[in-house]
């Protein structure tokens, strides 16, 4: 799937990403976007701020209740696609761990229920491409997958 950003938001997400947090290991976020004209256009972020996160030492970062409540009426309202992200700077092309995918089917399909048209996934931003899965439907059997040129370093942008 062709993927876009819109001007500047990849960078947004990047610096959102990259702030300490008082106790979680890492930030999460999500991409909200359209398809159009089969383009995936990704045009806006939604952080979760540090009073939304829950001490757990067995993921990276949890969003708590509240925090979840407010994914779902997101979702609710704008009728987007929407896809959880997070940082992987220790790979250049990043892939995603089982307790990382574990996490992503608890809560995409939840996504369904309010958007049953579109697509739903995860982005892992690593430093010279970020992998991005989703899926097309709330069962979530059949997962797609593909690398997008777009990275942490410097250029950020790495289509050849």
């Amino acid at each position: 799937m062709k993927t876009k950003f819109r001007e500047g938001l990849f960078e947004e997400v990047i610096e959102s990403l990259k702030r300490p947090h008082p106790f979680a290991f890492e930030r999460v976020g999500y991409f909200l976007g359209e398809i159009k004209e089969g383009v995936l256009l990704l045009d806006e972020w939604m952080e979760f701020e540090d009073f939304l996160y829950e001490e757990n030492e067995e993921v990276g970062a949890r969003i708590g209740g509240e925090g979840m409540t407010m994914l779902m009426e997101k979702a609710f309202s704008s009728k987007k696609s929407f896809f959880h992200t997070h940082l992987h700077d220790f790979q250049d092309e990043p892939y995603f761990s089982s307790v990382d995918m574990r996490s992503l089917l608890e809560v995409t399909p939840s996504l369904f229920d309010f958007t049953e048209t579109c697509p739903h996934g995860a982005i892992l931003i690593g430093r010279k491409k970020s992998r991005l899965v989703w899926w097309d439907q709330k069962q979530c059997l059949s997962k797609n997958e593909q690398l997008i040129n777009y990275g942490l370093g410097p250029r950020r942008n790495y289509e050849e």
